[in-house]
């Protein structure tokens, strides 16, 4: 019972260490946007009860999938042998990278007052359009 908890933080580990905005969208997902639905639809019993079943029921689906695609992959349709028949914002994070770091570089350029460095061992995609923005910006 002590790994899966254990699992999950060495994945959102990995996540934050690879996008590092991760950590700023996971907080307020988890303590703002999650908490401030579920009140909002506590107020309707009828809709948190359908709300509530369709979560489920996706994470039971989500489950059940890579079980299949990890122990009996070859009695899967080819199209769900993997997730790629999803698209890819749907499956990686790397679509909202260049978003998550433009809100960062505004965050620390325009609240912090600090201009943008690259961090030793940072892997940015976008370090030229990053230094760009902020002398832009006249940081």
């Amino acid at each position: 019972m002590r790994k899966i908890p254990i699992l999950a933080a060495k994945k959102l580990g990995n996540t934050t260490a690879k996008y590092r905005w991760f950590a700023i969208a996971y907080l307020i997902m988890v303590f703002l946007i999650i908490p401030l639905t579920l009140i909002a639809l506590s107020f309707n019993v009828y809709l948190f009860g359908i709300v509530v079943g369709f979560v489920l029921l996706l994470i039971f689906l989500v489950v059940m999938l890579n079980v299949l695609q990890r122990f009996i992959p070859d009695k899967l349709p080819a199209k769900l042998q993997t997730w790629e028949f999803l698209p890819k914002p749907m499956r990686s994070l790397s679509p909202y990278h260049s978003a998550g770091l433009k809100v960062s570089l505004f965050l620390r350029t325009k609240i912090c007052k600090k201009p943008y460095q690259k961090v030793e061992g940072e892997n940015l995609e976008n370090d030229a359009e990053m230094e760009t923005i902020s002398r832009k910006d006249g940081v």
